[in-house]
C-alpha cells in the first residue's frame, strides 16, 4: 500500500470515527434529553404525590377543626341550655315561694279576722247571754 493509500484509508478512518462520534453523541443527547424527561415526569409525579399528601392532610386537619368547632357549638348551645332551665327552674320556684307565703298570709289574715269575729261574736253573746238571764231572773222574781 502506498502513502497516499494509506492517508485515504486514514481519512476515510477518521471521517467514520467523527461520524460515529457524532451519532453517538446524538444518540447519548437523546437519551439524556428522554432521561430528563422522564426525570421530570417522574419528578412532577412525586411532587403530585407529595401534593395529594399535603392536600389530604390540610382536608383532614380542617376536617377535625370544623368538627371540633361543631361540638364546641354543641356544647354551648347544651351549656345555655342548661343555665336557662336552670333559671327558669329557679324562677318558678321563687314565684311558688311567694305565692304560698301570699297564701299564708292571707290564710293568716282571714284566720284573725275569724278569730276576732268570734271573740267578738262569743263576747256579744256572753253579753246577750248575761242580759237574758237577767232579764229571765228578773221576770221569774217578780
Amino acid at each position: 500500500m502506498s502513502e497516499s493509500e494509506k492517508e485515504k484509508i486514514e481519512r476515510e478512518n477518521r471521517k467514520r470515527r467523527i461520524r460515529r462520534t457524532k451519532r453517538i453523541v446524538k444518540e447519548q443527547q437523546a437519551t439524556r434529553e428522554l432521561n430528563n424527561r422522564q426525570d421530570d415526569v417522574e419528578t412532577s409525579r412525586k411532587a403530585a404525590k407529595k401534593l395529594r399528601i399535603q392536600m389530604r392532610k390540610a382536608l383532614t386537619k380542617t376536617a377535625a377543626q370544623f368538627k371540633e368547632e361543631g361540638e364546641q357549638r354543641q356544647r354551648e348551645i347544651l351549656r345555655e341550655k342548661r343555665q336557662r332551665d336552670d333559671q327558669l327552674l329557679e324562677e318558678s320556684r321563687l314565684l311558688r315561694q311567694r305565692e304560698r307565703e301570699k297564701r299564708r298570709a292571707l290564710d293568716d289574715e282571714r284566720d284573725r279576722h275569724r278569730s276576732k269575729e268570734q271573740s267578738s261574736h262569743q263576747s256579744s253573746s256572753t253579753t246577750s247571754n248575761s242580759r237574758r238571764r237577767r232579764r229571765s231572773s228578773s221576770s221569774s222574781g217578780k
